[in-house]
C-alpha cells in the first residue's frame, strides 16, 4: 500500500500503481480537484483500478495510523505552508517497517529551467525574490533543511541524494515557455501579474535567453531525493 502526497495529475502515483500491480493499492492526494480529475482519467486509461485519488491537504490526512508501506512526495513538500506537519502525517500513516521518499528542487542556479524565467518576470515586476524557506519551488534548496524536516517528523536512517534530470528539451524558446507556463504554477502566477502589453515582450526575452546558439532549449534540473525509514 502506497500513499503519494501532492500527486497532482498522477505522478508518481500512477507509476507506483503499475509497480505494485493489482495485488497492491495506491492512493494519491492533492488539494487541487481539477488536477486530480485528470489523474483519474489517466489511471482509468491504463486500467489501474487499484489506484485511487482523494482531494486532501498534505498537512491534514485522514488515513488510519500504520495504513501504508510507503509514502512518496515528489516536488510537493516545498509548497506546503507547514512541511513538517505534512511529514508528521506521513510518519503517522506508515507501518513500523514503512519508508518515505521525498524529492525537492536544489538551488536556483542549478535549476535554470525555473530560475531563469522567474528572474526575468520578477525583474519586469520589480519584485524581489522571496525570503529563504518561503513556500515555493526552492523552499528546500538547502538540503540540510530537508534532512532536518524529516528528523523533526521522527524519521531515521535518512539519506539525501543528488539527481540530475532534463527539464527542457525543445526546438524553440517559445515552446519552452509554453511548457513551463503550463507546468509551474508559481511561474504562471507571476506571469499573470504582468500587464497584458508586457507579456509578449517578456515571453520573447525568456525564449531568447533560454535558447542556445542553435535556437534550441536544453536545460537541466537538479533535485534532492531523500529516503528515510520510520
Amino acid at each position: 500500500r502506497v500513499l503519494d502526497i501532492a500527486s497532482g495529475t498522477g505522478e508518481p502515483a500512477i507509476p507506483a500503481g503499475e509497480y505494485v500491480g493489482p495485488s497492491g493499492y495506491v492512493i494519491g492526494t492533492d488539494f487541487v480537484r481539477e488536477m486530480l480529475a485528470f489523474a483519474r482519467e489517466k489511471a482509468a486509461a491504463r486500467n489501474l483500478q487499484h489506484v485511487e485519488f482523494r482531494c486532501l491537504e498534505g498537512e491534514r490526512l485522514d488515513f488510519p495510523q500504520g495504513a501504508f508501506d510507503a509514502v512518496s512526495i515528489r516536488w510537493g513538500l516545498m509548497f506546503m505552508p507547514d512541511p513538517v506537519a505534512c511529514l508528521r502525517q506521513a510518519y503517522r500513516t506508515l507501518k513500523e517497517t514503512g519508508r518515505i521518499a521525498v524529492a525537492c528542487w536544489a538551488q536556483p542556479e542549478q535549476n535554470p529551467w525555473a530560475s531563469l524565467p522567474m528572474a526575468i518576470i520578477r525583474r519586469h515586476l520589480n519584485a524581489p525574490p522571496p525570503p529563504p524557506e518561503t513556500p515555493g519551488i526552492f523552499a528546500f534548496a538547502d538540503r540540510g533543511r530537508l534532512r532536518g524536516a524529516l528528523e523533526q517528523a521522527g524519521f531515521r536512517d535518512i539519506s539525501v541524494e543528488t539527481v540530475e534530470v532534463t527539464m527542457a528539451d525543445f526546438d524553440t524558446g517559445q515552446t519552452f515557455f509554453a511548457f513551463i507556463n503550463d507546468l509551474a504554477g508559481p511561474i504562471t502566477a507571476l506571469f499573470k501579474q504582468l500587464p497584458a502589453e508586457k507579456q509578449s515582450h517578456v515571453i520573447d526575452e525568456i525564449a531568447r535567453q533560454a535558447a542556445g546558439p542553435d535556437g534550441r532549449v536544453v536545460l537541466k534540473g537538479v533535485t534532492w531525493v531523500a529516503a528515510a525509514a520510520k
